[in-house]
């Protein structure tokens, strides 16, 4: 269990992070190219996968589902990568805040969105306490995390929603608009 194991928390967040970073510079890297070219992204250099980075965390010691429901459809570039990001900084707080708890990652896929749902079980004694809500409110390191992507999420034409569960737990919504072709 992740919790019995810092070491384990440290590696899941080291690999997390190196996902993080890698996938910024393929952004980067994309950006360069339609602003230089115009074109479309293909698909072969699209950054990061969901599963990939579930996969990734879940090695790491975090109990994780994902459930996907319906087909991706084509999304335009800024729809993937919102995607993702919602993904990765969810699992990332769920690494540090809820070490060990179950985590579901939902994925609804419909022809105009994508809805992304991430949550985490409450404490095992049955509260809802988490080291992310204490002190009032959900913690966002840096100033960007959570808050950033609300922003990001609605400035895509999406909706964001995150905080503490009734049953325990934490829960992170985002409503993205799929944008058409990527």
């Amino acid at each position: 269990m992740v919790t019995e194991s810092p070491d384990r928390v440290n590696e899941a967040l080291v690999a997390i992070n190196g996902t993080g970073r890698r996938a910024l510079a393929e952004l980067r890297f994309l950006l360069g190219v339609l602003e230089a070219t115009g074109d479309s992204v293909p698909r072969t250099l699209m950054p990061g996968r969901v599963p990939d980075l579930v996969e990734q965390t879940r090695a790491g010691g975090q109990p994780i589902e994902l459930v996907e429901d319906g087909e991706q459809p084509d999304m335009a570039i800024g729809a993937h990568l919102m995607t993702y990001r919602v993904v990765q900084e969810s699992l990332t707080n769920a690494v540090k805040y809820a070490a060990g708890r179950r985590t579901l990652v939902r994925l609804a896929h419909t022809p105009g969105w994508t809805d992304v749902e991430v949550t985490t079980a409450g404490t095992a004694d049955g509260t809802s306490e988490s080291a992310a809500l204490r002190n009032g409110g959900p913690h966002v390191s840096g100033g960007r995390g959570l808050t950033g992507l609300r922003e990001r999420v609605e400035m895509l034409g999406g909706e964001f929603a995150a905080g503490p569960r009734s049953e325990g737990g934490f829960r992170v919504h985002a409503r993205i608009p799929t944008g058409g072709s990527a």
